[in-house]
């Protein structure tokens, strides 16, 4: 492995509930979510899995940095969640690399940022929407009804 700091460039990010990885390497997302985020009441707990697609254009040691951050740019986790580790693979190929979250509070509907950044090389947000949902009206139907 190169002493020198891995490159990296983070191509997309994928939020979900959990990610399972079979014994062939294929990644499960299990609960993916799309950039707007339904949820019945709030203030409601959520956990997330954030999984980037990151291409490495240079193999070695890295530090993975996420953030959530609210309207306002205010941290929703208790901390800066931050991993480190080492890339030896192919230069050049495309890896779906998972980070889960701990568990968080969202008091309010709007836009919420996670950020992910690979320190000296990549970083970039992915901004979603929470909103409350409509509640789901049932028409009861009566004996003897005619419809």
């Amino acid at each position: 492995m190169s002493t020198d700091a891995a490159e990296f460039e983070i191509e997309a990010i994928a939020l979900c509930d959990q990610v399972r990885q079979e014994s062939s390497g294929k990644l499960i997302l299990i609960g993916l979510y799309n950039d707007i985020i339904m949820v019945q009441n709030l203030p409601t707990p959520l956990q997330f899995t954030v999984v980037p697609l990151v291409r490495v254009h240079k193999a070695g040691p890295f530090e993975v940095t996420v953030e959530l951050r609210d309207q306002q740019g205010n941290s929703m986790l208790p901390q800066k969640i931050s991993a480190t580790g080492g890339y030896t693979g192919e230069e050049g190929r495309a890896q779906w690399m998972p980070l889960p979250l701990p568990p968080f509070q969202i008091n309010l509907e709007g836009k919420y940022d996670v950020w992910v950044e690979f320190l000296g090389s990549a970083k970039r947000a992915l901004t979603f929407d929470i909103r409350r949902a409509q509640p789901v009206v049932q028409m009861k139907k009566e004996a003897g009804a005619v419809h």
